[in-house]
């Protein structure tokens, strides 16, 4: 339905109201104010979940690799006094643990061993992806495991 006065035509809009000359085109101003934040808002979230993405990949991969080190006991020490320790080869099958799971994103340090748990400390780098030119985020992520009790014999 539409009302002639003069040279000027108002309509009824899509939702019922009247609508005059003056109110064209600003939803067009609406869309060009708001999709930039929008797309903003999308790249964030995008963002942040590669981020969490890398940091959940180096703790997974710090929890591995100390989870190995926590199997590389040397039982003959244990058999011998009854005192928890790791063998040297442990520090080297936990870096490599954390390498594999990790494909280089993540380094480790030397595993630690307690009398009841081995930790590693590993730290990741989170580089922006969509976001490019942002900080680098560096992340310190902690692997714990205890080691095997109770080992009385050989393969045990």
């Amino acid at each position: 339905m539409a009302v002639r006065t003069g040279n000027r035509k108002y309509g009824v809009g899509s939702k019922g109201r009247w609508r005059g000359p003056d109110e064209q085109g600003q939803v067009l101003v609406w869309v060009l104010v708001l999709l930039p934040l929008l797309l903003l808002m999308a790249a964030l979230l995008i963002e942040g979940g590669l981020m969490y993405r890398t940091y959940r990949l180096a703790q997974m991969a710090a929890d591995a690799a100390a989870h190995a080190a926590a199997q590389e006991l040397d039982v003959a020490l244990y058999l011998r006094t009854g005192r928890v320790a790791l063998t040297p080869n442990a520090a080297t099958v936990a870096r490599n643990i954390a390498a594999t799971n990790t494909r280089g994103q993540v380094t480790c340090g030397v595993p630690q061993v307690w009398a009841n748990r081995v930790e590693l400390i590993c730290q990741a780098d989170l580089h922006p992806v969509v976001l490019s030119g942002g900080p680098t985020v560096h992340v310190r992520v902690r692997g714990r495991a205890r080691p095997a009790w109770g080992a009385t014999g050989e393969n045990e």
